[in-house]
């Protein structure tokens, strides 16, 4: 294992060139793996909404805001790929009534629940498929808010096994490659893995359309389509996520192309599997600016350890939208940071610069990140003119783009876009809350303990109240998880987290004696992104408004000065006591919320 020194003092070529081609060769190869494992599984797929105004053409997987109670018939065809097996998925949301296959009634699975939208019913169709056209006909109904249908079939087994394999053998080195060269120590790629397994896991019984909510209807998908048919934003007034920065959509926009000519069943997936692969980065990043700060291997190890085990970051992991990326350049922008003013090496405040001009480019609210950034660039003047120089270049060209970007939005629909606000009440009537002091100040701690996850548009789990919802969605999302497991898991992770905003009070004044500028980057940083998300539910009152995923790097350096504590050799006994139970059942609750419903636990 290499050493930060040697790590950040190789030639610039090291830095450059070399792990550029690798990062490439990796991630390509990866891309075909899976490829493979999904190529030709259905092809020529078509589908019709049946309803009163006749037949309505559909994409499948299909999702629409139908709150009525009127059953939904689907009707479809397709023709099946060379690797297709003989089981067909089926997802209706929220309870599939029937299901017909080239004219036949399919049986449900014995012991198989019709209304469960998160994983589906699989059906054995072996002796129903056959060769050229097949056609589906289907019923389902929905008790509650948007629909949704999707219908696919399995590859066959062995095949996307055995590419499966390879492509882990493959992500697995390009994490112990990339964490070497941010000089991480074996544990911590370990945890990096850990936390793979974790997300892999989520994935594999939800399908990409469940949590992400925003996707359609003129969402994050609307957007990306039109970015990959038109290579420039759209009208920022004609869509609900039209008015964000347009560099994720570019980098998606390019990955579905490029799946568009591989196969057409994945195509949405791959969306989901460039997720996975930048929500890694992030990781890497943020255990690399744990690992700058934090000396002791234990510190390290607990701050890395609370980071790879919490639910919500791992849920958000496989989500289509630009959180993740806005996340994983936020966290390297920190690393940068932190690492410049560990070694006042002129190239990181570089590299932060230009990773927070790129975050800016991703999402506005890299805009508290850029104020830190700023503040550094000032700071190191004196001590580094050219490199501050340099800095401020890329940031002012970063907030340039950004801000045409910004009056376009304004010019476009004559309003505010960068918080949105009429808008989104229009959207988002039934999440609307009161803006009084007791919705911002008041926590009901009761209320917390006992609700393992927060809703949006019911009042019994606290959404009106901004602690509740922001420490909820810290721990889950705005998500529920089916099963008990999941139920009792979060009820334990609310209890820790409780704890760990305790310690993250003693280990802030700690780490401000012995690392005191990196320290007051994290607390700016912290403060900074707090103060951003009240301002915006005040601007826009509603629960959705205090969710922790808009600030996530920012509350991830609370993991940083609660595990500066366990490198602590004069902390008093209670206080290691607390932080090595808390530690012990943050992992552990956060694993069994995410594996629990994989087994329908």
């Amino acid at each position: 294992m290499i050493s930060d020194r040697e790590a950040f003092q190789r030639p610039a070529s090291a830095f450059r060139t070399r792990p550029i081609l690798v990062h490439t060769v990796l991630i390509v190869a990866m891309a075909l793996l899976l490829a493979a494992a999904w190529r030709n599984q259905m092809q020529n797929v078509s589908a019709v909404l049946i309803g009163q105004e006749g037949l309505n053409p559909i994409n499948l997987p299909h999702r629409e805001p139908i709150r009525d109670s009127t059953p939904t018939k689907v009707k479809g065809s397709f023709r099946l790929g060379a690797l297709a097996s003989s089981t067909m998925r089926v997802i209706a949301d929220d309870c599939l009534l029937s299901f017909e296959l080239n004219g036949e009634i399919v049986s449900l699975p014995v012991e198989a629940n019709p209304c469960d939208p998160h994983i589906g019913l699989d059906f054995d169709v072996s002796g129903l498929l056959k060769d050229g056209e097949n056609t589906f006909e289907a019923r389902y109904f929905n008790r509650t808010g948007p629909t949704s249908f999707y219908v696919s079939i399995s590859p066959r087994k062995w095949l996307t096994n055995t590419c499966y394999v390879l492509l882990a053998a493959l992500f697995v080195g390009w994490i112990v490659y990339s964490g070497r060269l941010l000089a991480l120590a074996a544990r911590e790629i370990t945890l990096i893995i850990f936390a793979t397994i974790l997300k892999l896991a989520y994935w594999s019984y939800t399908p990409f359309h469940i949590r992400t909510h925003d996707l359609f209807y003129t969402g994050h998908l609307d957007y990306i389509h039109h970015m990959a048919n038109h290579w420039y934003p759209p009208d920022p007034d004609t869509g609900w996520e039209y008015h964000q920065m347009p560099l994720y959509y570019y980098v998606a926009a390019l990955a579905y192309k490029i799946s568009l000519l591989t196969w057409k069943a994945g195509s949405y997936e791959m969306l989901q599997a460039m997720s996975l692969l930048i929500s890694t980065g992030f990781l890497l990043f943020m255990f690399a600016a744990a690992a700058t700060i934090l000396k002791d291997n234990v510190a390290r190890f607990t701050a890395c350890a609370l980071m790879a085990a919490l639910p919500s970051a791992i849920m958000d992991s496989v989500r289509v939208g630009n959180d993740i990326l806005l996340w994983m350049l936020s966290a390297a922008a920190l690393y940068y940071l932190v690492a410049y003013s560990e070694r006042n090496n002129a190239r990181h405040l570089i590299f932060a610069s230009l990773c927070t001009a790129l975050a800016m480019l991703t999402k506005a609210s890299a805009l508290p990140l850029a104020a830190v950034v700023l503040l550094s660039i000032i700071l190191s003047y004196k001590s580094a003119r050219k490199a501050a120089l340099y800095s401020a270049a890329i940031l002012t060209t970063g907030s340039s783009f950004f801000l045409l970007r910004s009056a376009d939005n304004f010019i476009s629909s004559k309003r505010d876009l960068l918080l949105h606000p009429e808008y989104f009440m229009g959207v988002m009537h039934a999440v609307e809350v009161d803006n009084t002091p007791s919705n911002f100040l008041y926590f009901d701690l009761v209320t917390f303990l006992q609700t393992p996850f927060i809703s949006v548009v019911s009042d019994i789990t606290g959404r009106q109240f901004v602690p509740n919802v922001l420490l909820r969605t810290f721990i889950s999302g705005e998500y529920f998880l089916p099963g008990a497991a999941a139920h009792w898991a979060g009820i334990a992770l609310g209890a820790a987290l409780l704890t760990v905003l305790i310690l993250f009070v003693f280990g802030m004044r700690d780490l401000l004696k012995k690392n005191r500028v990196q320290a007051l980057y994290m607390i700016l940083f912290l403060i900074l992104s707090l103060s951003a998300l009240l301002t915006l539910r005040y601007r826009v009152p509603t629960s959705t408004a205090a969710d922790a995923r808009f600030i996530m790097p920012a509350l991830f350096t609370i993991f940083i000065f609660v595990g500066g504590l366990a490198g602590k050799a004069s902390m008093p006994i209670p206080i290691k006591s607390s932080l090595v139970f808390t530690v012990a059942v943050w992992v552990a609750a956060g694993s069994v919320m995410i594996i629990g419903p994989a087994f329908r636990l």
